[in-house]
């Protein structure tokens, strides 16, 4: 006849019960952007000019739909990632972003908000 062992734990075992290494880590929300208020909107053509970003960031915005800087706030980094954006696309369309949010209310002499250093390259 087999044998079967039981191995029941101690009662004080309920009061340090044992950690996993696989328990859930707290993270940001991955967003682009967390801070508030957001830089003035822009298509997403206009703000990648004047960003100096490169056609494949454009391209790959356009491809998923983003048309407007505005947007940004919901796009997460797991995002960038699917629609094949390399990690140095990352970082520089997400120092693009800082820059943005951070100069909500710049405007040129030509009264199109936003435009500052670039207002000769983006009108003429």
């Amino acid at each position: 006849m087999p044998v079967i062992h039981f191995h029941m734990p101690s009662s004080d075992s309920h009061a340090n019960p044992p950690t996993s290494s696989f328990a859930p880590v707290q993270t940001e929300s991955g967003k682009l952007i967390s801070q508030s208020p957001l830089g003035p909107d822009l298509k997403i053509e206009d703000f990648c000019q004047l960003y100096d970003l490169s056609n494949a960031i454009l391209d790959k915005l356009k491809e998923n739909g983003y048309q407007q800087a505005r947007t940004f706030k919901h796009i997460t980094r797991a995002e960038l990632l699917e629609m094949g954006f390399k990690h140095g696309e990352i970082a520089t369309l997400k120092d693009a972003i800082d820059d943005w949010a951070a100069s909500t209310s710049l405007t040129c002499m030509c009264k199109v908000p936003f435009c500052t250093v670039h207002c000769d390259e983006i009108h003429s």
